[in-house]
């Protein structure tokens, strides 16, 4: 897709709809101003018992949807990470799939700048559905999909905000709320109409979109069985079994 666009003079926008939120915009500038001082790790969970409507089994079959919780979730995850930080150095994968789609996953990574943290998704139990990241002189968190809200804090303060976020005007403080959930899909199919116009450029290209496809594929190919401790040890034996079949 990447090629027939640039062949054909054509753009590509990939639909990482994460992107054009306020708050991980938000995110994004206090990382590149130093705000934080030198990230130190983070910690992203984001999960709950699946409840969306279906009408065919087809999420749940390898053969049909190529990948569970870390294809569907993961890669608006691993954007972010890529889009704050770039592609790691390391990675560690570990899922429950045993042949299947996995219901749950956690991924350790490192990255060049020296920080390490790491992800946990899940499909069938529910998570504290935040990401945390803490520097050397501050930490920042989001609750997902909060589309229009961060906290943050200095390191050594026993305080933190909880902040509404506004849009900034050119003379005076910001006054405008800033896009909600709903309307920062609107933003996106606004910068696309730019784009083809030549106003401005995609936010998400093909090139951009490429990145968390890359880290999924990664994971998928170095997957090794994680920790179950619910299950006895003759059912761990079991699942490692279908695990290497």
């Amino acid at each position: 897709m990447i090629a027939a666009a640039k062949s054909t003079s054509r753009l590509l926008a990939i639909g990482l709809s994460r992107r054009f939120f306020p708050a991980t915009q938000t995110i994004c500038d206090v990382l590149s101003a130093g705000m934080l001082g030198e990230v130190v790790s983070f910690k992203f969970f984001e999960g709950n018992d699946f409840h969306w409507p279906v009408s065919s089994p087809d999420s749940f079959r390898k053969d049909v949807a190529q990948g569970g919780v870390l294809l569907d979730i993961g890669v608006h995850t691993l954007d972010l990470l890529s889009w704050w930080w770039g592609q790691p150095a390391e990675v560690v994968y570990e899922d429950d799939a045993m042949g299947g789609i996995e219901a749950n996953c956690h991924i350790r990574l490192r990255f060049p700048q020296g920080f390490r943290g790491e992800v946990q998704l899940s499909r069938d139990w529910p998570l504290p559905n935040h990401y945390m990241i803490q520097g050397t002189k501050g930490w920042v968190r989001w609750e997902v999909n909060e589309a229009d809200r961060v906290q943050m804090g200095p390191a050594e303060s026993q305080y933190g905000l909880n902040a509404q976020l506004y849009e900034n005007g050119e003379a005076r403080p910001a006054r405008r709320p800033a896009a909600n959930f709903h309307r920062s899909f609107l933003a996106q199919l606004r910068n696309v109409v730019a784009a083809v116009r030549g106003q401005e450029p995609l936010l998400v290209s093909g090139d951009d979109g490429l990145q968390s496809l890359m880290l999924i594929e990664h994971c998928y190919r170095h997957r090794t069985l994680m920790s179950m401790p619910w299950l006895s040890e003759t059912e761990y034996q079991r699942a490692r079994q279908i695990n290497a079949e």
